[in-house]
This record gives C-alpha cells, sequence and structure tokens, in this order.
C-alpha cells in the first residue's frame, strides 16, 4: 500500500489479489511469505488458512493486523475524502469492478492498467472511475489511448522514458499525467531532494505524483 497526491487530495494505493476461494484481499506480492506469519501462494490458499495468519511489520516482527478484505477496505473509505488507486493482481479487475460498482464508489478510485487484458476489462465495464494507461513513449499511448477512447477520465502514466515532448502531448488531449518516484525500489527507501522533486515536477507537469512519504513532498510544494 502506497499513498500519493493529485490536487492536495491525499490518494492510497492498495494492491489487491484473490485466494483460491475468489475472496480479495490486499497483498503486494503473489506469495504471503514475506509479509504475514504464513506462506505460499495467496491464489493457492484458502481463505481459512489466509485469515489465520498475521502481518509482519517491515522489521520483521508480528503484528496483531490481519490481512485486510478489499471489501473492508471499500466500507471503510466510502465516507472518507480519500481516492482509491486500486491495482489487481493477476487479471482480477472484473471481480474488482463488480465490488466497487456496489459500494456505489465508482468516482473514488483510479484503475491501474499495465497490460492490454486489464486495460479492455476496465474500459469496456462502462466504470465512471479514472483509468491510467501506460505512456512510456508515443506509439504506447496511441495505442492504449485508443483502448479506452470512450473514458472521460483517462490518465497517462508516465515514466523516465516519456519525453517532454509526450507530455505536452498528452495534456493537450486533455489527460492527466501521472508518474512514481518510487523511493522505496529506486533510491533505498530514502527521500530525495527537495529539487529532484520539483526537477521531476518542472519537466514532467504530473497531475498525480506517486511518493513513499507523501507528507514530506506535499510540504515541498506547499513552500
Amino acid at each position: 500500500m502506497r499513498t500519493f497526491r493529485t490536487d492536495d487530495i491525499i490518494s492510497i494505493e492498495f494492491d489487491i489479489r484473490k485466494s483460491k476461494n475468489g475472496t480479495l484481499y490486499l497483498m503486494h506480492d503473489s506469495t504471503v511469505n514475506r509479509t504475514t506469519t504464513g506462506s505460499g501462494k495467496i491464489t493457492e490458499l484458502e481463505d481459512s488458512y489466509l485469515n489465520s495468519l498475521y502481518l509482519l511489520d517491515r522489521n520483521g516482527n508480528v503484528t496483531n493486523e490481519k490481512i485486510p478484505l478489499f471489501i473492508d477496505i471499500l466500507s471503510g473509505f466510502k465516507n472518507q475524502d480519500i481516492i482509491l488507486m486500486l491495482d489487481g493482481k493477476g487479471h482480477v479487475y472484473t471481480e474488482i469492478i463488480e465490488l466497487v460498482k456496489r459500494m456505489k464508489l465508482d468516482e473514488k478510485c483510479i484503475f491501474l492498467t499495465f497490460n492490454e487484458t486489464d486495460t479492455k476489462v476496465v474500459s469496456n465495464s462502462g466504470i465512471k472511475s479514472g483509468i491510467s494507461v501506460l505512456a512510456s513513449n508515443e506509439l504506447e499511448w496511441k495505442t492504449n489511448l485508443e483502448m479506452v477512447k470512450n473514458s472521460t477520465n483517462v490518465i497517462a502514466y508516465i515514466n523516465d522514458n516519456t519525453s517532454q515532448e509526450l507530455a505536452a502531448v498528452i495534456k493537450k488531449a486533455g489527460a492527466r499525467i501521472m508518474t512514481d518516484v518510487n523511493e522505496m525500489a529506486r533510491n533505498n527507501g530514502k527521500v530525495y531532494s527537495p529539487e529532484y522533486y520539483q526537477g521531476i515536477y518542472l519537466s514532467k507537469t504530473p497531475d498525480i505524483l506517486i511518493t513513499d512519504f507523501p507528507a514530506t513532498v506535499s510540504q515541498i510544494f506547499c513552500k
């Protein structure tokens, strides 16, 4: 689970996987080995086993927390002023969309799609949520934009390979831009200098900046 900011609204990213019973849980890894007291691939584990596990903290200590259910997350944030960014793992967007629609939270969600299959599923569902698509280069952007042309809330997910020229084209098309700083993976879990974040903003002009340090980064742009 990570956080990001858009128009000064705090949002939270959730990684969602399906158990052997078809229940949706929050879990980044494909296995429960690293983050819980158990072991095994979540897609091969029964709910009864998953519900018996406890989460570990970042130091490997056992906590009193259980693996969260996606339905409980939706219920808990239903009346909160927070946007939910949903990253479905293993092509589970059909089930995710069903729950989001049932809870009437369409307009409070952004769906992250990293492949053609998931992009098509979300786009064809008619859901009113934001849909993010990859935009590393012009061809990728045009291909994905064509798939989501019926969506009124397209978000281009750019990276270091995305040129400033393409970022400008995306903006001109009326789409928002999202980019990920990813300090945990790219900077040994440490916050960058203020100049680094300001440089990203000036070069890519993102509407949504994903960061592992939302409070710190927000202060940089509030000065």
